[in-house]
């Protein structure tokens, strides 16, 4: 029985890898801030998030789906719902229910603490 050569891993064969980061694309911040890679912020007027919000809903309206957004009494947050017109049907809710339950039952818990120490 005969042996032949192996083959060994050589890493000065392999092409050169440029290692930076992908760009990320933009990320839009609450309320009306939009951040870019660069780290530059803008603020949106009342009008420009209202035309932006508008477009949005006509677009959607396509797809029969409605965009309800609610400020939680509670939480005083932002609840965003994408809705089935033709079932009323939630189909997504950020953030989710169970998500706004914990954060007041946590809210619950720190005024406890909060008047245990005064």
């Amino acid at each position: 029985m005969e042996v032949g050569k192996v083959n060994m891993f050589n890493p000065q064969t392999l092409p050169q890898m440029d290692n930076r980061p992908a760009p990320q694309p933009p990320v839009q911040n609450i309320p009306g801030e939009i951040i870019t890679d660069e780290k530059k912020t803008r603020n949106l007027s009342t009008e420009e998030l209202q035309k932006i919000l508008e477009e949005i809903r006509r677009k959607l309206d396509y797809f029969n789906i409605q965009l309800k957004i609610d400020i939680d009494k509670d939480l005083e947050i932002p609840v965003v719902k994408i809705i089935n017109i033709e079932t009323n049907e939630v189909i997504r809710q950020i953030p989710p229910e169970y998500l706004l339950e914990l954060m007041k039952k946590i809210d619950q818990m720190l005024g406890i603490l909060l008047e245990r120490r005064e």
